[in-house]
């Protein structure tokens, strides 16, 4: 019986470092930087769009202007 208790602890202690190495997984992936800065000069070429307000542009989804 006590051999059991044992090996209880012992599986529980290895899922507690499956669950700590998964957590630390996880928030390694969260903290990644996805969105690439961009900086822009006075005289740099960008493509800019003027939606007329009250108009529902299909292609802009729920970002066109109310």
């Amino acid at each position: 019986m006590l051999m059991e208790l044992d090996s209880l602890d012992e599986n529980q202690l290895m899922e507690l470092e499956k669950i700590e190495k998964s957590k630390q997984k996880m928030a390694k992936a969260y903290k990644k930087k996805r969105v690439k800065v961009m900086k822009f000069v006075e005289g740099d070429l960008v493509w800019k769009t003027i939606l007329s307000i009250g108009t529902k542009d299909p292609k802009y989804g729920k970002w066109s202007p109310n």
